[in-house]
């Protein structure tokens, strides 16, 4: 039995490592990984972006839906990525940018049409003496063929290795993605997003109770009547008034009214009206 990978990142990963080496064969686990989320929450690849199917719920949901916003805020992110082509396994041959400025569903629109397997990966249209090509019918000639021949003598000149694909982002020393180099696009964009990054000066735990409280998910007794648990009553817990929503905790609040007023006092500064 082959032992193949060696990741010690995490358990998943080692028992994933141990799936795959039950299976005889070396696999590329993120490849596999990829696969299973596919299988699971029925995402759509077409280009850069996969899409998960509507109704799907979960972590691997929110991230796929999260992709979506952040390209939809800014489309000058996916403007600079594009794939470095080694074995072809992790890239789709139609759909990804991997040759060239423009992916070939986009370029060969007549080919795309043709073409049976649309989510199909360069690797699955490599062979060992040259390409191999699933129609849903002959060539014809005249546009088609002219395509053909194009597509042909564009990636001929392709040099495949062993190693893994890799994504590429223009605009840095050496080319290769950079998880900062996003951010720092994602920070500097108008589109009104907030920050990605945390206030360092902040304990982390009060960054995550702000961003939670932002996102309208803390559990207050409103939001946890909306979801249907069942409460005796959803005044506020302080005064005994109103009714308990964040904008009462924070801001209506006697209790928060004080806490403010004394913060503002000890800073000497002048409380906004709310």
């Amino acid at each position: 039995m082959e032992d193949y990978g060696r990741y010690d990142k995490s358990k998943s990963e080692l028992t994933l490592q141990k799936g795959v080496s039950n299976c005889g064969q070396k696999v590329d686990l993120w490849w596999l990984w990829t696969s299973i989320i596919q299988a699971i929450y029925g995402i759509q690849t077409d280009g850069l972006y996969p899409q998960v199917k509507k109704g799907c719920t979960g972590t691997w949901a929110q991230i796929n839906r999260s992709i979506f916003y952040i390209h939809a805020q800014h489309p000058n992110v996916s403007n600079i990525l594009s794939k470095r082509i080694s074995n072809g396994k992790n890239s789709l041959f139609w759909l990804d940018n991997w040759l060239g400025d423009t992916p070939f569903r986009d370029k060969f629109p007549r080919l795309f049409a043709l073409e049976m397997d649309k989510s199909c990966t360069v690797f699955d249209r490599r062979s060992h003496d040259g390409w191999k090509w699933v129609w849903r019918r002959d060539i014809r000639p005249g546009v088609e063929l002219q395509q053909l021949q194009e597509l042909t003598a564009a990636i001929n000149s392709v040099v495949f290795s062993d190693a893994l694909d890799s994504w590429l982002c223009q605009g840095l020393p050496n080319g290769l993605f950079s998880v900062s180099r996003i951010r720092k696009l994602i920070d500097a964009s108008p589109m009104g997003c907030w920050p990605t990054h945390w206030c360092k000066v902040i304990p982390p735990n009060i960054n995550f109770f702000i961003w939670r409280a932002r996102l309208n998910r803390l559990p207050d007794k409103c939001s946890l009547i909306d979801k249907g648990v069942n409460l005796q009553n959803v005044l506020c817990s302080s005064c005994n008034k109103h009714g308990e929503d964040l904008t009462h905790i924070f801001f209506e609040c006697d209790v928060a009214s004080q806490v403010w007023t004394n913060i503002a006092s000890w800073l000497d500064l002048v409380l906004p009206v709310w």
